[in-house]
């Protein structure tokens, strides 16, 4: 069954603890894992928990056997102060994709020793700017935010990125980013409004945003399954 009986959110005496309870729930069935976030939805139970929950059921749909069926839309990054909002698409598209079978958790490598097709997801908590990320056949990097948090506007730092990039291509200084994809997978009912921010003035990002002037959102049903009803 699903985690929601009881209506009190779980708190943890110790970082610890909440690690091990989260490398429980990555054991756990997708099915459950379903049922838990349709039940926080409609009830706001496990609320501290959701957030883990949602990346991990995400990162085993996308290493399934099926894969997903979902849509996405392009967007244009914005930032914070010193430039007008770009009007965001609303031209959802259908796609499949399937990665290989097992989700790599732990330390991720850097871009070289990564292999194609494989979805790595950092255990450290303080990794910066992404989820997980994997390194595509075109030998691109595709990199995931994934948040369920309620406003439609998801903002992050410049040096976040800065230390990302840092991590993964330590041996290169220039067109880091051209190889880099975003994509941003908010809550099912927040995909249509959904929007990416960074912060700082325009003059200090705009030019050097490379490809991240442009990010994916990926729109996932409602049910949380892998394909639209």
């Amino acid at each position: 069954g699903d985690f929601s009986s009881g209506k009190y959110q779980l708190d943890f005496v110790s970082d610890t603890v909440k690690s091990q309870v989260e490398a429980t729930f990555r054991a756990c069935s997708v099915m459950d894992i379903q049922q838990s976030l349709s039940r926080n939805d409609e009830t706001g139970r496990l609320e501290h928990l959701c957030p883990k929950l949602y990346e991990n059921l995400i990162a085993l749909l996308l290493t399934s056997t099926s894969g997903v069926h979902w849509k996405k839309r392009e967007a244009r990054l914005t930032c914070s102060e010193g430039r007008e909002r770009t009007p965001e698409s609303r031209g959802w598209a259908d796609f499949t994709l399937k990665l290989l079978k097992d989700v790599k958790y732990g330390p991720v490598p850097t871009f070289d020793e990564m292999k194609l097709m494989v979805l790595y997801v950092s255990t450290n908590p303080n990794f910066p700017f992404v989820e997980f990320m994997y390194k595509t056949k075109a030998k691109e990097l595709v990199v995931f935010q994934v948040t369920r948090q309620k406003g439609k506007s998801k903002s992050f730092k410049w040096s976040a990125v800065n230390k990302f990039l840092k991590k993964i291509f330590p041996h290169e200084d220039d067109g880091m980013l051209d190889r880099v994809t975003l994509v941003h997978i908010p809550l099912p009912s927040n995909a249509d409004e959904a929007v990416m921010q960074a912060e700082g003035s325009a003059n200090e990002l705009c030019p050097r945003w490379g490809t991240l002037s442009k990010y994916e959102v990926w729109k996932v049903p409602a049910t949380y399954k892998d394909r639209f009803e």
